[in-house]
């Protein structure tokens, strides 16, 4: 690919007057943003071997991105950390049979994220920053599939167990956790007990049970669980002195969490590794 790239060319004006045309939100100060940043790099690695074929069916997808709202200028979604950061990186290093293709599966598991809860997606980003290649994208499916969907190997009954301290007020300072409820089994909503969202629903965190737990930020439409009252002699048996004025508390088979009447913490008990 010439060294000025298709970035100077009419299409990469065509492509704009289409998507003024298309998107009705379509943010034309973003986009131009977007081709001094990651096309400008990726028409910088694509410059010796790199195909233009490629390169434009990449523009044209980062282009549906911005105007479907899929790369927003927070840069916080999977499909920003795809298009704008892997694929400049990653993409060149590919056999040139198979970039295209590469190209299809990062939309294609974009797609399907941007459709499912936004916990997902979170924990999607953050596995996908250690990617070291495009091809690792179905391992990376096959691999949270696993720690998200499946039961892990370890129950709590018959393990050595650790207690992990989560502080919620990291990221919400205000804070107050309350009803917890597994929406897999191993990420929990944990349910602000006084604030609810400007709109009335309920306001709650996420919480993914790694070790440690990682929290996942703020969740919408989830609604949170039938109160009922903490189990007060099961975390009585921890003996752990930070324990005391249980607000709440949720377990299954895999971990045991509970909320304190006097602290912004959210408590895990899990089994050791």
């Amino acid at each position: 690919m010439a060294e000025t790239g298709p970035l100077g060319s009419d299409l990469v004006e065509r492509l704009e007057r289409e998507a003024r045309g298309r998107f009705v939100k379509w943010d034309g100060k973003l986009w131009r943003s977007l081709l001094d940043g990651p096309a400008t790099l990726l028409a910088q690695n694509f410059a010796a071997t790199g195909s233009e074929a490629v390169f434009m069916a990449w523009l044209t997808l980062l282009r549906d991105a911005v105007g479907l709202g899929y790369v927003a200028a927070n840069g916080q979604g999977f499909m920003h950390l795809g298009l704008c950061e892997l694929v400049p990186k990653l993409l060149p290093a590919m056999p040139p049979v198979r970039q295209a293709q590469a190209l299809a599966e990062l939309w294609n598991l974009g797609e399907n994220l941007s459709a499912r809860d936004a916990w997902l997606e979170r924990i999607f980003v953050r596995q996908a920053r250690g990617l070291q290649s495009l091809d690792d994208l179905s391992a990376l499916v096959a691999n949270v599939a696993a720690k998200v969907g499946q039961p892990p190997s370890r129950k709590l009954a018959g393990s050595e167990t650790k207690l992990h301290m989560i502080a919620l007020f990291e990221a919400d300072s205000r804070f107050l956790p309350g009803a917890i409820s597994y929406l897999s089994p191993t990420v929990v909503a944990v349910f602000d007990r006084l604030r609810s969202t400007p709109d009335g629903d309920a306001l709650a965190l996420g919480v993914w049970l790694t070790d440690p737990p990682e929290i996942l930020g703020p969740l919408s439409g989830v609604k949170p669980p039938q109160a009922a009252p903490p189990e007060h002699d099961f975390w009585a048996n921890t003996k752990d002195v930070r324990i005391t004025e249980l607000a709440a508390s949720a377990r299954n088979d895999f971990s045991a969490l509970c909320a304190l009447g006097t602290s912004q913490c959210l408590f895990a008990m899990l089994p050791k590794p």
